[in-house]
């Protein structure tokens, strides 16, 4: 139970209620805009949910096209229709650290302890391993913290315009066997810190960037009393390889996130996910893990880009690496909570690794010029995601679909161009 204090961060956003915009602003003009923008990218059976706000009062916008389920003839409804985070799950890892540290000292919660340490202390079980692959492809396809500024059909940063959420490289490729060697890793870099695994530096492999894929088999992960936390997927990647020393290069990792979890939760009583819900529900009360076993009412059936529905799986394993769940409506009530708190979470937005052309990522969110843009985008199963905020301008803008197949960068783009042209934003 967080009953120690109330965290400030609630305090500012208990009272948000969605309400429209002035009449006096051309909302048809955007309207017609993401419309065309959805035939244009056929999202004939699935839908979006969109959402922005340009201040941090009560004036909300909010449309859902499309469909939540098609062929159940259920609209797309961004205040009830339930659609996977996927990987803006990651900023709630960065989110609770803060808190968590904020509200119990760093006797509980130090970012810069070893993870090791603090889980061998609350009787959990992970060593930092002992070696790490390297990959010797020279300059080739193996080097690691890699960002796309366009064109367009990117892996997950779709975006071509100067508005674009141009994305991090959502993994490294595949290294040939033959070009893998094994490295033993140095004792003075054998430490592991939340601070390493919230930026993406902690060395842990991503899906297929170093030995085998380290995901649980479907039977399991639907199986709850299998998947019962954290413990259960930290067991198929903690005795791999790193893919570099920790704290010396970028590589993306939802597993990194996945142990971030299971090291914030470690101290105390509770679970990562009760975490979210305590610190969260009344900003985001449809927030929850995407527990493929329990009913979720509106929950959005998942389409494949040929429109066709993609089966069921459970992601809800992946906890703070992508497995959380809420409406469209929710996810902005989150963004704003963000932006009224910005002077709180500005140190998560201060770049750890930076890429070129002033954009970088921090803890839990990519950056860029300083904080002119903070962001995070998503993609797996049954959805694709993307919520960006402008600390400067107290504007966010959030799209959520349940097409495998859909662009939100650029349905992003359509709105911020809206919002520079309507209110006289300088994003």
């Amino acid at each position: 139970m967080l009953q120690k204090k109330v965290p400030p961060l609630l305090l500012s956003v208990l009272c948000t209620t969605a309400q429209g915009l002035s009449p006096h602003v051309p909302l048809e003009k955007l309207d017609a805009a993401i419309t065309r923008e959805r035939e244009r990218q056929n999202l004939s059976t699935c839908g979006l949910g969109v959402g922005f706000s340009t201040d941090l009062r009560d004036s909300l916008y909010l449309r859902g096209y499309g469909w939540e389920n098609h062929s159940g003839g259920i609209p797309f409804d961004p205040k009830v229709t339930m659609v996977r985070w996927a990987s803006i799950s990651k900023t709630l890892a960065a989110v609770v650290a803060t808190e968590l540290q904020e509200t119990w000292g760093k006797e509980k919660v130090d970012i810069d302890a070893n993870v090791e340490d603090i889980l061998l202390a609350n009787n959990r079980t992970y060593h930092v391993p002992d070696v790490y692959m390297h990959c010797e492809m020279g300059n080739q396809t193996c080097e690691s913290g890699q960002v796309f500024l366009g064109p367009a059909d990117t892996t997950e940063g779709r975006g071509t315009g100067k508005h674009a959420a141009y994305s991090i490289i959502p993994e490294d490729p595949p290294c040939p066997p033959h070009l893998r060697r094994i490295r033993f890793i140095a004792p003075s870099e054998k430490r592991i810190t939340l601070r390493h695994l919230l930026s993406h530096t902690s060395g842990i492999q991503h899906y297929t960037n170093g030995f085998g894929v380290p995901v649980p088999p479907q039977y399991l992960t639907s199986n709850p009393t299998i998947n019962t936390g954290t413990d259960f997927a930290l067991h198929y990647f903690k005795n791999l390889p790193l893919v570099s020393p920790p704290g010396t290069e970028f590589h993306y990792s939802t597993f990194g996130f996945i142990l971030a979890a299971t090291t914030l939760e470690s101290p105390f009583p509770f679970s990562f996910d009760m975490a979210v819900h305590t610190l969260l529900h009344r900003v985001a009360p449809s927030l929850q893990l995407d527990h493929e076993w329990i009913h979720i009412p509106h929950r959005a059936v998942g389409y494949a880009p040929d429109n066709s529905v993609v089966p069921s799986t459970d992601t809800s394993y992946k906890s703070a690496g992508g497995g959380f769940i809420s409406t469209t409506q929710d996810m902005l009530r989150y963004c704003r909570m963000l932006l009224s708190n910005k002077k709180r979470y500005r140190h998560l937005w201060k770049p750890v690794t930076e890429f070129g052309g002033g954009v970088g990522y921090g803890m839990g969110f990519m950056v860029r010029g300083g904080w002119d843009k903070v962001w995070h985008t998503g993609a797996q199963e049954k959805a694709r995601t993307v919520m960006s905020l402008w600390p400067g301008e107290d504007v966010c803008v959030v799209v959520m679909s349940n097409c495998e197949g859909a662009k939100v960068e650029v349905v992003e783009e359509i709105v911020v161009r809206f919002v520079k042209e309507q209110f006289g934003k300088g994003l």
